[in-house]
């Protein structure tokens, strides 16, 4: 019944853990993306007492929020995890924990890393901040390569605090599947060097190259200039501003516009482009 479940809750608490995503590699077995170690940072705000203290640590370190924004979540009166940070580096996790401040706590997560940076970008795609594909591979493929999270279940006293000798359990989470690409990363990487080539000698608004099987249509190598990086996506570079005249445009507009492939995204007349499909 109700009374017995609120109970459990009063005496059980649950930190969710992050599944590894599945790695992504080129048809020679070459690795392009793969998950990494990382830790995520929580708050259960009625229990933390020094405040002012976590505020000014969580500002200084995340810099996305203010000393004053954190305090406003520090100062809501419920026992409940909110999140404050995913995809937090392990040092920087270790030392807030070291700090020992009541009321946060820190679990395992997961950071999506790309091998290469730019490399296949607008083929791959890349993971948002709660670790879901976004555009290309990881996007198309999320159901494939996202695995099932897991859970830790832990026993915890009177002032909703972990003991740490108490009871405590896992759920351990399912890593997502494998996925090989059709892609083969020497004519990738020759095809985006001549690509950048003929964007600078040119200096072209934009240069796309897709490399294809004409026998079977499959895509070896796939590039559109300028391109962005993987491991820090929502970065516009002044060249990607500058030659596709971004300049008006606001961060957002300009994120949407570097994140859309035009390789597959626009619209071209068929003319020459067609010729590759003829000459199997």
């Amino acid at each position: 019944d109700k009374l017995s479940q609120a109970q459990i809750s009063q005496l059980i608490g649950e930190i969710p853990l992050t599944a590894s995503r599945g790695d992504i590699y080129d048809r020679n077995d070459n690795i392009l993306a793969k998950d990494s170690s990382a830790s995520q940072i929580y708050v259960r705000p009625s229990l933390v007492e020094e405040k002012e203290k976590v505020a000014e640590l969580f500002s200084q370190i995340f810099e996305e929020k203010s000393k004053e924004e954190y305090l406003e979540i520090l100062n809501e009166d419920t026992d409940r995890l909110v999140l404050i940070q995913r995809k937090v580096d392990n040092q920087v996790a270790l030392e807030i924990e070291e700090k020992e401040y009541r009321g946060v706590e820190v679990s395992e997560d997961k950071k999506r890393y790309y091998t290469n940076g730019n490399f296949a970008s607008y083929i791959l795609g890349f993971t948002g901040s709660d670790h879901q594909g976004l555009y290309g591979i990881e996007g198309v493929f999320e159901r494939e390569l996202k695995g099932q999270d897991g859970l830790l279940v832990y026993e915890k006293d009177g002032r909703s605090q972990r003991l740490p000798s108490g009871y405590q359990t896992r759920i351990e989470p399912l890593p997502g599947n494998n996925i090989v690409l059709t892609i083969d990363s020497m004519i990738q990487h020759y095809l985006e060097s001549e690509a950048q080539n003929s964007l600078d000698e040119l200096n072209a608004k934009r240069v796309i190259a897709i490399a294809m099987d004409p026998n079977n249509g499959e895509v070896l190598g796939m590039t559109a200039k300028p391109d962005y990086d993987l491991n820090n996506p929502r970065t516009v570079s002044s060249e990607m501003i500058e030659r596709l005249h971004l300049e008006e445009n606001t961060l957002g507009e300009q994120q949407l516009e570097m994140w859309q492939n035009p390789a597959v995204a626009l619209n071209y007349e068929p003319g020459s482009t067609f010729k590759i499909i003829t000459a199997g």
